[in-house]
């Protein structure tokens, strides 16, 4: 129900003042560099079922996005499931396809489009993170990225 709720929250500020998004770096853990387009991102590489997360402090919006790594090449659409966790439960799960982005690029491997939960951290010190819960994807890409408070803007 949080995230359902966050969810909203955040889609309600993207009419006239959309959020500006801050990626979250994850504590002990190096980033990769994933191209789109000509554009380098931040993003983190999770296998299986393993659970990452990191501190975030409430409240706030968090966008947890996540990407596909397709093996050997794979260019068919490949279903899968990832869960978004607060403080250590799902806070919201989603199914999806991950299709080949043609304009992402990864060493060894295809990236699959981004798919994306939203959730609302209440006040105080959490955690937020990310976990693949099925389907037949191995390796994704993930990052947590916060709406940045209008005070910082």
């Amino acid at each position: 129900m949080r995230w359902i709720l966050g969810a909203a929250v955040v889609a309600g500020c993207a009419g006239a003042h959309a959020p500006d998004w801050k990626t979250v770096a994850f504590e002990g853990a190096e980033p990769v560099t994933l191209t789109v387009k000509t554009d380098k991102q931040k993003w983190w590489v999770g296998t299986g079922g393993e659970r990452r997360e990191v501190a975030v402090p409430g409240p706030c919006e968090v966008r947890v996005d996540v990407r596909l790594l397709l093996p050997g090449g794979e260019e068919r659409k490949l279903p899968y499931t990832f869960e978004a966790l607060l403080d250590g439960a799902a806070a919201g799960r989603k199914e999806g396809k991950a299709t080949p982005d043609p304009d992402a690029r990864f060493p060894d491997a295809v990236v699959g489009d981004r798919d994306s939960l939203f959730l609302r951290v209440p006040a105080g010190p959490h955690r937020v993170g990310v976990r693949l819960a099925g389907g037949e994807g191995r390796r994704f890409l993930f990052r947590i990225r916060r709406a940045e408070p209008p005070a910082e803007r």
